[in-house]
């Protein structure tokens, strides 16, 4: 029953398990649903010390789709230096999630973060809004604290391109509420109704 009236989004691979956490069976989804279909001929997995990356059906997964999957483990103890997602991204996730909490308890807005399907809606968001191409250097960044990459360009912070120097007046015609934040995407300023509430998953890139 939980199945059949989920929220389910755009680009969310969705899973469930009786423990709430990630085991071999969904590790193996995961990998044959979504990472291999994504990813090209020849590419690299960087991995933490989990033992369920121990095991080599990862490996033979890749094998039976044709592709070349390595796969490289960060040494325990050593993601906070290694991991490029410890070093930058999930910091910048964190703020940019916390603006959503707040606003939302700032505005007494009837909107529970905590439940199932508000959980996965705003990560699809989210993760939207960072897949922009406005933030490639941003992500590269995070290989490059790590060591795996010589240089970076310059970049700017998700949180302060949609959240700073936001316009007075909502983009969407007879609006007139104040805009919650800029879309990463289209540049439009979009009310928190406009862009939550109505799910405002976007793909229309204007530099």
């Amino acid at each position: 029953q939980v199945a059949k009236k989920v929220f389910r989004p755009n680009k969310i691979y969705l899973l469930a398990s009786s423990s709430g956490k990630l085991g071999k069976v969904h590790l193996h989804e995961w990998t044959r649903k979504v990472l291999l279909p994504n990813i090209g001929e020849e590419s690299l997995l960087l991995v933490d010390s989990w033992s369920c990356y121990n095991d080599d059906s990862l490996r033979m997964a890749s094998e039976e789709q044709n592709k070349n999957l390595k796969i490289v483990m960060i040494p325990p103890k050593t993601t906070g230096m290694c991991q490029p997602l410890d070093r930058y991204f999930f910091r910048v996730y964190k703020n940019y999630y916390r603006k959503f909490s707040d606003f939302v308890l700032l505005h007494s807005i009837n909107v529970t973060l905590h439940l199932r399907d508000e959980i996965i809606k705003i990560h699809s968001l989210i993760h939207n809004q960072f897949s922009s191409p406005r933030y490639v250097n941003t992500w590269k960044y995070a290989w490059f604290c790590c060591g795996y990459i010589d240089d970076y360009e310059q970049f700017v912070n998700p949180t302060d391109f949609c959240f700073n120097n936001v316009p007075l007046t909502c983009s969407q015609l007879s609006c007139g509420e104040i805009p919650f934040l800029i879309c990463s995407w289209c540049k439009s300023p979009l009310c928190f109704n406009h862009f939550y509430i109505d799910y405002h998953f976007c793909d229309d890139f204007d530099e």
